[in-house]
């Protein structure tokens, strides 16, 4: 009798351990369900995000952000608008910022649909290390090589500019000579004329002299001649002649 009632606690117990086992498992699985992410944490905040953003984005930015992205889409860089050396969380952040302003539900311009798969494309790229090391050394390469040609240009402004600066410098000297040279023909030229001037006045003066001179000597040659008329006609007339 006792062997037969402790046979049942015994299965009791046992079956109050599998149950104690299974609400644990219960738990645990919760847990690690609760742990889970869920599949889209921000659908709702990207369609608030959407909202906000397109509601101060005018249609000519959206435009020009679909033209900039198919411009530019080899490059995935520029076409989410981040540097190389963002995390993959920053460029994450800059494709939502870029893709919202091109997203097709919203974006009016013919293209838009073609401008949002590119963005996608774009961050699938930079997040593959081995793409995004490719990018990387690619625009390196690129800024290395614009880096060498502007040194180039200003090496060769800095070249042009001496000789304009040479250039600038023989035209003030060439012109300083010139205006020198310019200067002693107009001083020289003045005082000729001046010469000439002073030279008429004495000629012209002399003449006026000279013909005042004529001018009273043919006056006393024509009263002396009227006197002498007089004296022949007072002689013929009484035959004496006045004195």
């Amino acid at each position: 009798m006792p062997s037969a009632k402790a046979e049942p606690a015994g299965d009791a117990a046992k079956d109050k351990d599998q149950g104690k086992a299974t609400d644990e498992s219960d738990v645990k699985v919760k847990e690690e369900k609760k742990e889970e992410p869920p599949e889209e944490p921000l659908a709702e905040a990207d369609l608030e995000l959407l909202s906000e953003f397109f509601s101060e984005t005018s249609d000519l930015e959206r435009k020009q952000q679909v033209e900039r992205i198919l411009k530019y889409k080899l490059n995935p860089f520029e076409v989410l608008q981040v540097r190389v050396d963002m995390t993959v969380e920053e460029i994450k952040m800059g494709y939502r910022r870029v893709s919202l302003m091109v997203h097709p539900d919203k974006c009016k311009h013919p293209r838009a649909e073609e401008a949002f798969e590119a963005c996608k494309k774009a961050l699938a790229e930079l997040e593959d290390a081995d793409k995004r090391k490719f990018y990387v050394e690619v625009m390196d390469a690129a800024r290395q090589e614009a880096e060498r040609e502007l040194k180039k240009r200003k090496r060769q402004e800095r070249e042009e500019a001496a000789a304009r600066k040479k250039v600038r410098e023989f035209a003030l000297r060439h012109s300083s000579d010139k205006i020198f040279q310019l200067e002693k023909r107009r001083s020289h030229a003045e005082k000729v004329f001046i010469a000439n001037e002073k030279r008429d006045k004495e000629s012209l003066a002399k003449l006026k002299q000279e013909t005042k001179v004529q001018e009273n000597v043919a006056k006393d040659w024509d009263e002396a001649r009227l006197n002498r008329i007089d004296s022949w006609r007072e002689f013929t007339q009484s035959g004496k002649v006045s004195l």
